[in-house]
């Protein structure tokens, strides 16, 4: 065996025993961005790329033990921070880089996005160039990330399902005329973080972004052509995003995507940051259970008809503007 190849072999086998924290390589821009792998100790059954929402980042709350959940289950799970979503490589848990997140937009974290799958399939050394055609990536996006997720996977064929959690049905549906007119303006508007108490910028170049490349960003039309199964889970409690936002993504396309209610659970599925505990909460137990089904059943190759169970109880949402 060549020695080369006996490196590969050695690599693989350290990919396959271990849990990588921070791995920096270069996003949107030039920009640095971080990334962990929780690779199972046996061979990789699929690699999943998780995609964190609107003022998210890979090590909020309970994701460390939502990845441990996809480890376990035998599938490599990737979370990452966009390169301008406000923290920095040497803070990843904080937005010390308010700059940067007013100049994030869809189409950088797209690109983002496609460097870190491009930078698992060229460094997980096991596999040889047959195998990585044979191995399985998925897409699993929360919120904002549920729409790019859609995105995503509309424009990368080696995606094979996509899950949504707590998804809105596009970039920029949630502003008001009166919102968008003082934006231009004032050149910028705030989004306020509860838990941190930050005014967080956005520079009106995420809207003229999204005039601009509309076609290219458009969910609804990327979804309607969409050729792969989709789930969508969203809480019936979700006070950011109404559930009539999964509704809608369920009717853009009825012979691909499928959508589940679960009722009780908010937007983030009972998770908080920080989180303590050393369990998921149940709601977001539940979210996990029902990606792994839907991602390890080889049967499942479309769903004839969405399933949408509505909720019961009436929406009070509080519109979280993405």
């Amino acid at each position: 065996m060549s020695e080369s190849r006996q490196r590969s072999r050695r690599i693989g086998y350290l990919w396959s025993r271990m849990v990588l924290h921070n791995v920096l390589i270069q996003g949107a821009q030039g920009r640095p961005l971080l990334l962990d792998v929780y690779a199972p100790s046996d061979r990789t059954s699929g690699v999943v790329f998780f995609l964190h929402g609107f003022k998210g980042f890979k090590d909020w709350g309970p994701f460390h033990l939502v990845a441990r959940a996809f480890q376990q289950a035998g599938l490599m799970l990737v979370k990452f921070n966009f390169s301008h979503n406000g923290t920095t490589p040497q803070r990843p848990t904080e937005f010390a880089d308010l700059d940067a997140f007013a100049r994030n937009n869809p189409l950088l974290e797209l690109a983002d996005t496609e460097a870190v799958m491009n930078y698992i399939v060229q460094h997980y050394f096991r596999w040889t160039a047959q195998e990585v055609e044979q191995v399985p990536f998925y897409v699993v996006g929360h919120s904002r990330g549920g729409a790019l997720a859609l995105l995503f996977a509309g424009r990368e064929a080696r995606i094979t399902k996509v899950v949504t959690w707590a998804a809105v049905k596009g970039f920029g549906t949630l502003f008001t005329k009166e919102q968008i007119d003082r934006w231009k303006a004032d050149g910028v508007r705030y989004e306020f973080n509860q838990r941190t108490g930050q005014q967080m910028p956005v520079y009106y170049q995420y809207w003229e972004t999204l005039q601009q490349h509309r076609s290219e960003l458009d969910v609804a039309a990327a979804v309607a052509a969409i050729n792969k199964p989709v789930l969508v889970l969203h809480g019936s409690e979700d006070q950011s995003v109404p559930v009539a936002h999964a509704e809608a993504i369920g009717s853009y396309n009825h012979k691909w995507v499928q959508v589940k209610i679960l009722q009780g659970a908010d937007h983030t599925f009972g998770g908080r940051h920080p989180w303590t505990s050393e369990h998921l909460p149940e709601a977001l137990q539940a979210a996990v259970q029902d990606t792994l089904d839907f991602l390890q059943n080889q049967n499942a190759l479309s769903a004839s008809e969405p399933t949408v169970l509505a909720s019961s109880r009436p929406e009070h949402t509080t519109q979280l503007n993405v």
